[in-house]
């Protein structure tokens, strides 16, 4: 009868172990058209990046909580990461229902690349504007770029499977750095109805009233710390509004858009978003560098898989923010940024699972679920 008992308990624990994976499946299914064992296996990985924080497939595979050996789990993962179809327009969608994201959007434009090995990993994003972390929900790979910048066919055909489920009119500004003003590029966002804001290079021409000058030669005497704006002008071949404002290291903040844009300057604030959305998935989060796949297709659904973390973790401390506002310290800032906050408390209520399943579910149906009641919606973040 002990053995019984024993056996019993244990198989009832076993099942305990797996309440958070199933119900992480379940949701998910909601968002993505792939087959219960994808769905599995998409549950494992991602519960295991919060606990083991990073995207290394060997250390993943010993999370799993089933009898089933690392190294076979390893496989799984390695299976999994080369087979995944995804598609771009059901990920926007689960961040928007996730998020209740609602009005024009303000989208950032970056690239971020490292190298492991002799293999150059570069990323061309598009992420959405949020509380100052953005989104991603959109990339592709340049394998052919190495370190350099992306050129105009990177961009098109990224803009181009965008715009298959997001319409011009929900988009409110597109943010870009130095590398992304072209004559070709400003052309194809104006002639989409897409608004932009792109920082210029200093040597940039441009032709205004029969003379061509340099940025550097029309904004030769502005102060520090004060801003001009222009009127029209042609540069790179497009008529844009410029503004520029020389900053205190006495380096030129210059930026051209399509439309005169109220305090233009704060607008294009907000690109740096996508730098502490960078920095989150690396080394503050998900250790996105720690990878060793260099297929293109493969890094492509690894970031897809980070994505769903990333979400998970930011929209958790959203809520948690929301509930308890945080401390700031002496310099005006939090100590830990939203996404820090989620992730925290995600890998917390994962290590008490032995105990307690209880809390990770309760994340999971916060996050994940959708049309939920206020007071479903305290009741769970009271279980956190």
């Amino acid at each position: 009868m002990r053995l019984m008992s024993f056996l019993y308990s244990q198989k009832s624990h076993k099942k305990d172990d797996m309440k958070h994976i199933k119900e992480l499946q379940l949701l998910l299914s909601e968002y993505f058209n792939l087959s219960g064992h994808n769905l599995e296996c998409l549950s494992f990985f991602v519960i295991g990046m919060f606990m083991v924080q990073t995207v290394n497939l060997a250390k993943l595979s010993k999370t799993f909580s089933t009898a089933t050996k690392s190294e076979s789990n390893y496989k799984r993962l390695q299976r999994f990461i080369r087979r995944l179809k995804f598609s771009d327009d059901a990920l926007f969608l689960m961040i928007s229902k996730v998020f209740n994201l609602t009005g024009p959007l303000t989208l950032c434009l970056d690239r971020t690349n490292w190298k492991f090995g002799k293999t150059h990993i570069n990323y061309l994003v598009v992420s959405i504007a949020y509380k100052g972390i953005a989104i991603p929900f959109i990339w592709s790979l340049l394998p052919d770029k190495k370190r350099g910048s992306s050129d105009f066919n990177d961009r098109r055909n990224l803009f181009d499977r965008l715009l298959k489920f997001i319409d011009p009119t929900e988009i409110k500004v597109l943010l870009g750095d130095r590398e992304f003003l072209s004559g070709d590029w400003a052309a194809y966002l104006k002639s989409k109805g897409i608004d932009f804001i792109m920082r210029a290079k200093e040597n940039i021409t441009t032709y205004h009233k029969g003379k061509t000058r340099s940025f550097n030669q029309v904004f030769s005497n502005l102060p520090t710390r004060k801003a001009l704006h222009l009127k029209k002008r042609c540069v790179v071949g497009c008529d844009l509004y410029v503004s520029a404002k020389k900053l205190k290291s006495g380096e030129l903040l210059i930026l051209a858009s399509n439309q005169k844009f109220a305090e233009v300057f704060d607008q294009y604030r907000i690109r740096w978003e996508i730098e502490t959305l960078f920095s989150a998935v690396k080394k503050r989060g998900f250790d996105l560098e720690a990878t060793h796949l260099t297929d293109p297709q493969r890094l492509s659904n690894l970031f897809f898989v980070v994505s769903i973390a990333f979400v998970w973790a930011y929209r958790q401390g959203d809520f948690i923010v929301k509930n308890k506002p945080v401390k700031l310290k002496n310099h005006g800032y939090p100590q830990h940024s939203i996404v820090r906050h989620g992730l925290d408390v995600v890998t917390k209520a994962i290590s008490e699972i032995v105990c307690n399943s209880r809390k990770i579910i309760a994340s999971i149906r916060l996050v994940f679920k959708l049309n939920i009641s206020k007071n479903t919606t305290a009741k769970l973040l009271g279980v956190l």
